[in-house]
């Protein structure tokens, strides 16, 4: 399906931030889509390898996060919101990868360490895990994760 022209980078944001809202491609992640193949599925774009390869690691962050049995199924589902927002700032700031001090990566460093040294199940955990949607709109500004 994405046999057209490239998706430019304004666009890619944009269709992730759309993505966030979708409940199909949301459920179409869940069931094992890529979200690459789900941009291009809904722009009928290419998206080019880079960017690819960028979504794609961010994905295998989240996979890898899932695959803890000691995180329980409420908290994984909370972390998972944040893979789109997580990727669009990979996109936006690629010293998401090169810094282990970014502060994206520290915030999901510390999530999953506290579910993971967390006694299961745990409502107040969940709620704390649950706090960064309430208090960063990454939706309209994954930015705001390099002032954390």
């Amino acid at each position: 399906p994405a046999a057209g022209q490239a998706i430019d980078p304004a666009e890619l944001i944009n269709q992730l931030s759309a993505i966030q809202h979708n409940q199909s491609a949301i459920a179409s992640m869940a069931t094992g889509a890529s979200l690459s193949d789900v941009v291009a599925e809904q722009t009928g774009k290419k998206i080019s390898v880079e960017v690819s390869d960028i979504i794609n690691l961010v994905a295998s962050l989240f996979s890898k996060i899932s695959s803890y049995n000691q995180i329980s199924a409420p908290i994984i589902n909370q972390l998972k919101r944040l893979e789109v927002p997580i990727a669009k700032t990979a996109l936006l700031d690629h010293d998401f990868f090169s810094s282990s001090e970014h502060p994206a990566r520290k915030l999901i460093n510390q999530l999953t360490d506290l579910s993971l040294n967390s006694e299961m199940p745990n409502q107040a955990l969940e709620k704390v895990v649950d706090k960064p949607f309430l208090l960063l709109n990454l939706t309209k500004c994954p930015r705001l994760l390099l002032h954390l």
